[in-house]
């Protein structure tokens, strides 16, 4: 963590999304603070990390259990984020 006139800049690499936030906390209790510049990057390690294929299969069996959530809901994963979007219905227009 830096600060200069009242700039709080957070930079490097935390373990968790923990500890991201508990950086995140800390920087707001800086006496003066008027900015706030968060580039920190979370490397998860050990039992947290989790590959696209990982992260999209427990995805989708989230979609499945909930009621709520229309079957033209799709996932879409890439290197560690996921992005919802509705799928697009086939429409036949005929010829």
């Amino acid at each position: 963590m830096s600060v200069d006139n009242g700039t709080v800049t957070l930079l490097g690499a935390v373990d968790s999304y923990a500890e991201k936030w508990a950086a995140n906390d800390a920087s707001k209790r800086v006496s003066g603070l008027r900015a706030l510049a968060e580039d920190l990057t979370v490397k998860l390690t050990g039992v947290h990390a989790r590959d696209d294929s990982a992260i999209a299969a427990a995805g989708l069996h989230a979609l499945d259990w909930d009621v709520w959530v229309p079957s033209s809901v799709a996932l879409d994963v890439e290197a560690g984020w996921r992005t919802w979007r509705m799928a697009r219905p086939h429409i036949n227009f005929g010829t």
